[in-house]
């Protein structure tokens, strides 16, 4: 049977073990992201440039490999690519037990693939798995699990290193992304027909490249202020007198997590333009509050309305493109979803940095929420546009 054909159920039993597989995936994927920095600059050695270069190198990586794992995808089975990017994960966490810098950059090109193997081929299984009216839903809840890993990874990871070392991190988050990777081959082979179609080059030729310029400006922006936030709010609250930015994380955190579920059957019910600006209007205003009301007291207001816009932000952009997209396509869209999504950390650190070196961190917020402010600009006339036509 078709999923969709299954009625209003979104929680089956594939679903599911998607979501908790993904969960997996970015738990062990997390795992690293605070201990490698203190691999490279303490037993091995190197530098802060160095640790840049590792970022670089995962963000290349990822952009490099998301359209050849589009056509790989038009080849394979999902659960095979699934497969395929658990033990990429596997491979490059293993070859961090090798303590030489080279063996760092390859192991971030190894989970660079690993994150467009995976990511893309996640959340397009999560839209085909779900009944057409709860899309919108499946890719929320979806996400979440992304989220929650991406959190709960650094924590066990910063545990684990205290207690045991580098290499338990190393070997855990393998064994967690091995777990995974168990998971989806438990999942049925849906052939590769039934999960993208061909990645036709017609769709050049008939606006697929406006929409997807647009779709990767808009989830730049919508990733871009939040990745500089996280980057650079621990030193800014610091320089208010706040030397402890557990508070911060906490609120933005707790909103996110608090509104993503009401937000799942908001985004079923609602037309996915209005909610697009809405996130994008709130992650705007918060960063904006964050720039402009230097205290404690605004950093937090400030904060809470960034989390608002991110419960909102990715699924509602992701179902706007995505859900106007043919099946023959939807993973080329997908494609550049989540690319954009995995590469804007990289690109936040790289221009926000100098900007806080020379202005200070006002003139960096204001930055991220007069990108904000650029992408409402941009979906407004969009959606203009369509109207008109």
């Amino acid at each position: 049977m078709h999923p969709t054909d299954t009625g209003e159920r979104l929680w089956t039993a594939p679903y599911a073990v998607l979501c908790v597989a993904t969960l997996g995936y970015f738990t062990a994927s997390g795992m690293m992201m605070p201990v490698l920095p203190r691999l490279v600059v303490g037993p091995l050695h190197g530098s802060a440039v160095d640790v840049g270069a590792a970022a670089l190198t995962f963000g290349v990586a990822t952009l490099a490999a998301r359209i050849p794992m589009v056509r790989l995808a038009a080849r394979w089975s999902e659960r095979s690519v699934l497969t395929a990017g658990c033990l990429l994960l596997v491979a490059g966490s293993l070859l961090l037990l090798v303590p030489v810098l080279p063996a760092v950059f390859g192991s971030r090109l190894l989970i660079g693939a690993a994150d467009a193997a995976f990511y893309t081929t996640s959340v397009d299984s999560a839209y085909r798995l779900a009944p057409r009216i709860r899309r919108a839903s499946a890719v929320s809840y979806l996400s979440l699990t992304v989220y929650v890993g991406l959190l709960a990874g650094p924590v066990a990871g910063e545990a684990i290193r205290v207690r045991l070392g580098f290499d338990a991190v190393w070997t855990v988050a393998a064994l967690v992304a091995a777990g995974s990777a168990v998971l989806v081959g438990r999942g049925p082979a849906t052939p590769a027909a039934a999960v993208t179609g061909p990645v036709e080059k017609v769709a050049w030729r008939t606006g697929m490249s406006a929409q997807l310029a647009l779709l990767a400006f808009l989830f730049v922006v919508c990733t871009y202020g939040t990745d500089g936030y996280l980057l650079f709010v621990p030193l800014y609250a610091e320089s208010l007198g706040q030397p402890d930015a557990t508070v911060y994380f906490v609120a933005l955190i707790g909103s996110t997590l608090l509104l993503r579920p009401g937000a799942a059957r908001w985004l079923d019910r609602s037309r996915p333009e209005p909610t697009s600006f809405l996130a994008l209007a709130a992650i705007t205003g918060g960063l904006l509050v964050v720039a402009v009301a230097v205290s404690p007291a605004g950093l937090l207001a400030g904060t809470i309305l960034l989390g608002c816009g991110q419960a909102l932000g990715f699924p509602a952009l992701l179902h706007l493109a995505a859900g106007r997209t043919a099946a023959g396509q939807r993973t080329l869209v997908i494609a550049v979803a989540t690319a954009c999504n995995s590469a804007t950390f990289g690109f936040a650190g790289l221009t926000l940095g100098p900007i806080v070196q020379v202005a200070g961190f006002g003139a960096a917020f204001l930055t991220c929420a007069g990108i904000g402010a650029a992408g409402l600009v941009a979906l407004t006339l969009s959606s203009f546009r369509r109207v008109r036509t």
